[in-house]
């Protein structure tokens, strides 16, 4: 660990990448809560959410392209100065009104969950290209605790700017992280692999290989398929949580607060045992381990349980999650060509965001019927499944690398 700290392009990482994290969560936090705020708040959040669901995954087919043919640094740096510029632009149009209009609200919105979509596939694929396989397991389990320490501050910073001041300065301090960002990435170290075999062919074509890689090595991405579908239903139970704290638990908005706290020091917690346990069991075994972790305890939830019960859960919530995307991240790293893990990694996304797209609407539909509790029981089912799917496809479980040769 103190070999990679000492690295200069992992301080810089981390720094540039905490603060891409903290500006982007600052929006995606306060828009939601101003949209609430609105007439029709909640209708308009919802059908925004879907919307970006869509445009998301259309956006990740061809992402996928550009990060296997691009240097991966300048798309991060790119990135930042478009949510620089975006949030500075929203930032002028609103200077003078005292409450922000719904189309900035939805313009923001999509423009933070565009940032993401294009953040996470680029950076993964970055950081496996510029640091050495032994240290992918360490390296991984900082990201993710820096993830969530930003995750903390963005929620209590925007938590609180949004209740003492305008929607224009939270937007120009908003930017101002992104300008930090972009510095911090562009004084990475950096020299570019050759992408030979992307250059000269088009998005389309780059997009059908990275298909056709997922079809070819369908025992290496199998795995990453059902390991991918329990980060679903976390995007799933930030819809499902606050209704289960107000409707089951009757309990008030302090509670989501400590809840969202919790989870955040499990996921801590996941960051520096998952590296731990790593050097003691295979990477598959400890997502599989993970995942299972996180489905017992939507499960629980299905039981009558009181608040401190639900705040232990939480925490086993953040873990299991948490440990999941590291060791699954590893293991990725690990088995897949750097010159395909763009296409792979922003494809399986894209497929992904078309599930959460489906479930959002049918969960929609349950929790007006059936209730809070009754949809976490339906999602505990599915990821029983999903733990099966897992256990099946680790068995069947070839590298892509170990099959190229």
């Amino acid at each position: 660990m103190r070999e990679l700290l000492s690295l200069r392009k992992t301080r810089f990482l981390l720094a540039g990448n905490i603060l891409s994290h903290v500006g982007n969560g600052i929006a995606m936090i306060a828009v939601p809560w101003l949209f609430v705020k609105q007439a029709n708040g909640d209708q308009i959040y919802g059908y925004t959410t879907m919307a970006a669901a869509l445009i998301t995954m259309l956006m990740l087919l061809y992402i996928g392209t550009l990060i296997d043919k691009f240097s991966r640094k300048k798309i991060l740096v790119v990135t930042e100065w478009v949510g620089l510029i975006g949030t500075i632009v929203i930032a002028l149009l609103e200077w003078q009104n005292e409450q922000p209009s719904v189309y900035s609200l939805v313009t923001m919105f999509l423009m933070g969950s565009m940032i993401y979509s294009m953040h996470f596939p680029t950076r993964f694929a970055f950081t496996q290209e510029i640091f050495e396989p032994r240290h992918y397991q360490q390296l991984n389990g900082l990201l993710e605790i820096q993830g969530q320490i930003a995750f903390m501050v963005a929620g209590g910073l925007g938590g609180f700017l949004v209740e003492h001041t305008t929607f224009t300065n939270v937007m120009l301090i908003d930017a101002a992280t992104f300008l930090l960002g972009a510095v911090f990435f562009m004084l990475i170290p950096y020299k570019p692999t050759p992408k030979e075999g992307t250059q000269t062919k088009s998005a389309w074509v780059n997009l059908k290989e990275g298909i056709s890689f997922i079809r070819t090595y369908k025992h290496t991405t199998n795995f990453f398929v059902f390991t991918m579908l329990p980060f679903i239903s976390v995007l799933i139970g930030l819809f499902l949580i606050p209704i289960y704290v107000s409707d089951v638990l009757k309990a008030d908005a302090t509670v989501y607060g400590w809840h969202e706290v919790i989870w955040a020091i499990g996921s801590i917690i996941a960051g520096i045992t998952i590296p731990v346990l790593a050097q003691k069991v295979r990477g598959r075994e400890l997502v599989i381990l993970s995942v299972s972790v996180y489905s017992l305890t939507i499960i629980l939830l299905v039981l009558d349980i009181g608040v401190l019960a639900f705040l232990a859960v939480s925490m086993l919530m953040g873990w299991g999650n948490a440990g999941r995307r590291v060791a699954r991240a590893t293991v990725i790293m690990e088995n897949v060509d750097n010159k395909m893990i763009g296409r792979m990694n922003a494809t399986l996304m894209s497929f992904g965001k078309l599930i959460q797209f489906f479930l959002v609407y049918i969960f929609t539909l349950i929790i007006p019927l059936w209730g809070a509790k009754s949809a976490f029981a339906v999602l505990g089912v599915l990821l029983v499944f999903i733990c099966w799917g897992a256990w099946v496809s680790n068995k069947r479980f070839v590298s892509a690398l170990e099959f190229q040769k």
